[in-house]
């Protein structure tokens, strides 16, 4: 089994030193695939409300995730007040903040951690997922990922991913 350290190490990804061409192709990727599925948006969405009722000690009923692209977040605790604003609120920059962040791990070398985190918040929202349709589009959006072969771990102290044979 592998240590901590390859653990981190495979997590890590070089940095490139300047982007900004394949950024711009990612941007347009997600522009036309955004156009016209824009159902991981919803999610990314509801997730923001999700996670903020969360922190804010309210409790987390479900979301509903519809085909025409709208969703809604359940959720109980006190009706007014800022944890209530906040969670009302928190759902529009929540995809934004997702993008930044990845792209922020991604620059700093840490791809592989942003990927286990996006993991990680769509496995939550299996456990709040309440309509047979945002189920599909989650099933769907981590098929394609699944499917494609994984990198095989740096050696330890390896500044570089190992050669393909």
């Amino acid at each position: 089994m592998p240590g901590m350290t390859q653990v981190i190490d495979w997590m890590r990804v070089p940095p490139v030193p300047w982007p900004a061409p394949l950024l711009a192709a990612v941007a347009l990727v997600f522009l036309v695939v955004g156009w016209r599925w824009p159902h991981p948006g919803t999610i990314a969405h509801e997730m923001g409300h999700a996670v903020l009722a969360w922190v804010t000690g309210r409790q987390v009923c479900g979301i509903t995730v519809h085909s025409d692209t709208s969703g809604v977040t359940t959720s109980r605790g006190r009706p007014r007040g800022p944890g209530m604003l906040l969670v009302v609120l928190a759902g529009y920059p929540a995809p934004l903040l997702v993008a930044a962040g990845l792209t922020w791990l991604w620059r700093a070398g840490w791809g592989g951690a942003g990927v286990a985190l996006i993991g990680v918040l769509l496995a939550a929202a299996f456990l709040l997922i309440r309509s047979w349709f945002g189920g599909a589009v989650l099933t769907a959006g981590l098929a394609w990922p699944c499917s494609r072969p994984w990198p095989s771990p740096r050696p330890a102290g390896s500044a570089t991913p190992p050669r393909p044979p």
